[in-house]
C-alpha cells in the first residue's frame, strides 16, 4: 500500500538524505518532516490498527448519525494520507468526510494528487495547510472524529499534548484517536 501511494502522490522520499530536512519547528514543538511522515507507514502494526479503530469509530457515528457523514479531522496526514485513503476506498462519501490537515505543504499537495488519482476526492471535506496548533474547528461542522499521527515515541518534542489541548475544547463530544 505504501508503495502504491507513493507512486501516485507528489512527494518523494530519499532515504539516504537527512530524513529531519522539513521538520518545522512550531510554537508547541516539532512538526516532522514530510519524509518521517511518510516513513510511518513503515510500522505496518500501527498503521492497521489506525486505520481499524478509525473504522470504528466511523461506524459508531454512523449508528448514532445515520444521515450525515461521520466527519473526521486527520491532523499530521503527511503526504501519503495513509490512515485515511483506504476508509476513503471503503465508505462513501455519504459515510464519511474526511478534512486532512498538515502543516507542510508538499504533504497536503502530495496527498490531494493520490485521493484524486484514486478517484476518491469527494470524500474529502476540505484540505488545510497550517499548524494545527492555531486551527478553528468550525462549530457548525465540528468533527466527530480528531485523527492525530502527529507523535513519535515518547512524546520527546513532537507537539501531540498541545495540539490535543487546543482541538478537545473546540470538540467535547469528540473521538480522539491519538
Amino acid at each position: 500500500m505504501t508503495k502504491i501511494l507513493a507512486d501516485l502522490g507528489t512527494f518523494r522520499t530519499n532515504r539516504h538524505a537527512d530524513i529531519s530536512r522539513g521538520e518545522t519547528r512550531t510554537f508547541n514543538g516539532l512538526a516532522l518532516s514530510p519524509t518521517m511522515a511518510a516513513m510511518c507507514a513503515d510500522d505496518f502494526v500501527r498503521t492497521i490498527e489506525f486505520i481499524r479503530g478509525t473504522h470504528a469509530a466511523i461506524v459508531d457515528i454512523r449508528k448514532q448519525n445515520p444521515d450525515r457523514p461521520a466527519r473526521v479531522l486527520y491532523v499530521g496526514c503527511g503526504p501519503l494520507a495513509t490512515l485515511a485513503v483506504p476508509l476513503m476506498a471503503i465508505f462513501s462519501p455519504h459515510e464519511a468526510a474526511f478534512t486532512l490537515l498538515d502543516i507542510h505543504p508538499e504533504s497536503i499537495e502530495s496527498a490531494k494528487r493520490i485521493i484524486e488519482m484514486l478517484g476518491l476526492a469527494d470524500c474529502v471535506a476540505h484540505c488545510e495547510t497550517m499548524d494545527a496548533g492555531s486551527y478553528h474547528i468550525d462549530p457548525d461542522h465540528a468533527p466527530d472524529i480528531i485523527l492525530m499521527e502527529i507523535m513519535q515515541a515518547g512524546l520527546e518534542s513532537e507537539p501531540q499534548v498541545a495540539i490535543t489541548r487546543h482541538l478537545l475544547p473546540q470538540a467535547p463530544n469528540v473521538i480522539l484517536i491519538p
